[in-house]
């Protein structure tokens, strides 16, 4: 995060070792302005409640814009340890800006509910999407967009990468490719 900007109010108290901490209290975030650096996506009029309990994080009506955008999030996480996590979040977004290096690649209208079991050893994300609208920008971007599947990701549990090297795709795979073979004539 870079140039970050407004006003946080609240008090959260800690108590308890790191490992396993105890916190209680809130945050709320007021006209709240930055710039995600990775992505170079600066957002502004950043608001919401982050509420602390023990083992428990829970972020309420956090909004935040970039140009005429806006995305919406609301859930938490769970802490059963300082190693395991459970993250849920509703997330909504319109006319919602998508940025490579800075440059707006596309704008996107989603409605999606995230779900994620993150653990030391290994994480599962289940994203479940209610809408998608996406509008891809005609222009040419400052870099090409990655598409090559990362060796760490893993569709459906059932395909690995060296599957896909070897050409064989998965079940996963044929589910999702559109038009299927042999689908259109």
């Amino acid at each position: 995060i870079s140039y970050a900007t407004g006003h946080l109010d609240g008090s959260v108290r800690a108590r308890g070792r790191l490992s396993n901490p105890d916190l209680k209290g809130s945050i709320v975030l007021r006209d709240i302005a930055f710039t995600a650096t990775d992505l170079a996506q600066p957002v502004h009029g950043v608001t919401g409640t982050l509420a602390f309990t023990r083992n428990e994080l829970i972020i309420k009506k956090f909004e935040a814009h970039d140009r005429d955008g806006v995305i919406k999030i609301d859930g938490g996480a769970k802490f059963t340890d300082a190693e395991h996590v459970n993250l849920a979040l509703d997330i909504r977004a319109k006319d919602f800006p998508i940025r490579q290096q800075g440059q707006v690649v596309a704008t996107t209208e989603l409605e999606a509910k995230v779900k994620a079991k993150l653990a030391r050893k290994r994480t599962e994300v289940a994203i479940e999407l209610g809408a998608v609208d996406m509008w891809i920008e005609s222009l040419d971007t400052r870099s090409g967009i990655a598409l090559a599947m990362h060796p760490d990701f893993v569709i459906d549990g059932r395909a690995t990468r060296a599957r896909l090297n070897a050409g064989l795709l998965g079940r996963a795979q044929r589910r999702w490719c559109y038009p299927r073979p042999g689908q259109w004539r």
